[in-house]
């Protein structure tokens, strides 16, 4: 089977395909808190990172809007409790794959803003989470904050002031269910 996040050249795969929206087309099941969290950006401000905790690991979450499903390391997503849903092929914009799977965690702690039951995509290569930029302040990158995370808990970026706000409204339905109306 193959995940196909973004544009795909990979060859048609055997097996069942999943699309973006039975993957994503879930629900986050609740959340904690709103805030608004300081982003620290990377040495070339080329990038956006928030502080969280899974589990009892602590590191940075990259801001993706480009990334349709949020990213873990495989390392967070086994020391966190991850229940795997679907596994196969992770399909990349350059067309190439890897190995990876989607599932959930219990929850996702973004500077108090606790999200719940979050789908993951885990990503099993480490040597892609080593090629990502890496925050100004140092640390760990453990993952990538996708578009279906900041659109279910409502978020805005405030790109110049460098600050996310989460939680501003209810966890909503992505895709949106009404056509975007």
């Amino acid at each position: 089977m193959v995940l196909v996040c973004g544009v795909s050249c990979a060859p048609k795969p055997k097996g069942p395909v999943f699309s973006l929206e039975q993957l994503i087309g879930q629900r986050v099941k609740d959340h904690r808190g709103t805030g608004t969290i300081r982003l620290h950006p990377n040495k070339q401000g080329t990038a956006l990172f928030a502080p969280a905790t899974v589990g009892k690991r602590k590191g940075w979450l990259q801001i993706d809007t480009g990334a349709p499903l949020t990213l873990l390391t495989a390392d967070v997503c086994d020391a966190s409790g991850y229940m795997e849903t679907s596994r196969g092929q992770v399909s990349t914009p350059t067309g190439d794959t890897m190995p990876g799977s989607i599932g959930t965690i219990h929850s996702i702690n973004i500077d108090g803003v606790e999200i719940f039951a979050p789908v993951i995509l885990r990503q099993e290569n480490a040597s892609y989470f080593r090629s990502l930029p890496k925050p100004s302040g140092g640390g760990a990158v453990i993952g990538l904050l996708g578009l279906d995370t900041l659109r279910l808990m409502q978020a805005e970026i405030d790109v110049s002031g460098e600050v996310l706000r989460l939680g501003t409204g209810k966890p909503s339905h992505f895709p949106p269910t009404n056509g975007g109306r």
